[in-house]
């Protein structure tokens, strides 16, 4: 594959897959069935399941504050001490981050009853995962500092994107984990919105949303507020779940 489309046409075919798929699934989630099962879900957790979210968790709160916020980054790393507590920071989370996905995936791998609901995308999701952390990993050992160098290769390269003026210059000459880390990033997110995983991303989304207007409400007009634009998708997701009824 070349570069241009790693770097120009799969990030824009990635946001033309996710943000409809997203909507859908949200409107399908919010029948109060599916809300049930992610609740039962949620109850269902585990402390490696805990262990797996406060990890990733930590390692995409790192990854976006470096790439949202690329010059406060590199101040923070002016000092050796605070560019070795980040850095291992983000390496440590990347260990553990791997370790209770490979746990999960034993333990799923023992459950012969879960295999037959794995559908190809959580099939695929997983394995970008997989590729995802261990390049990651790979990055942190063999090409260090990289909360520094990607301030001023991938945080620039990501800007042109949201230009609509994608320059790939800087990003083609980054070593093979890198880019591979990358491309399977944008991968993962065109994926995720069609798996099982994107009910539970989209429960806490939702929360979120809540908590927020619901401390916002008293200076949004009614007309925008949250449950009034629930009121006024209704309609839509009505014939949306009509028709996932009929296809199953």
């Amino acid at each position: 594959m070349t570069d241009r489309f790693l770097f120009v046409v799969s990030p824009y075919l990635t946001a033309a897959a996710s943000v409809p798929g997203c909507v859908v699934r949200y409107m399908l989630w919010t029948r109060r069935e599916a809300r049930a099962g992610s609740e039962r879900s949620d109850a269902r957790a585990t402390p490696i399941r805990s262990a797996w979210r406060w990890a990733v968790g930590l390692v995409a709160a790192g990854h976006l504050l470096a790439l949202a916020l690329p010059g406060m980054v590199l101040r923070w790393n002016q000092q050796p001490l605070r560019l070795l507590a980040l850095e291992g920071a983000g390496l440590a989370a990347g260990i553990v981050a791997l370790a209770a996905l490979t746990a999960i995936a034993v333990q799923r791998a023992r459950r012969s009853q879960l295999a037959a609901v794995q559908s190809p995308a959580d099939v695929i999701a997983w394995t970008l995962l997989v590729i995802e952390l261990l390049s990651g990993l790979a990055i942190a050992v063999f090409y260090r500092w990289g909360s520094s160098w990607s301030a001023v290769t991938i945080a620039p390269y990501l800007r042109s994107l949201v230009r609509l003026d994608p320059d790939t210059v800087l990003v083609a000459r980054l070593p093979l984990p890198a880019r591979l880390h990358l491309f399977c990033a944008f991968a993962l997110v065109a994926v995720v919105p069609f798996t099982r995983v994107a009910r539970a991303v989209i429960a806490a989304a939702d929360r979120a949303a809540r908590w927020i207007a619901a401390r916002a409400a008293s200076i949004v007009p009614s007309w925008c507020a949250f449950d009034d634009l629930s009121a006024r998708m209704q309609p839509l997701r009505v014939r949306l779940t009509r028709h996932e009824e009929e296809e199953n």
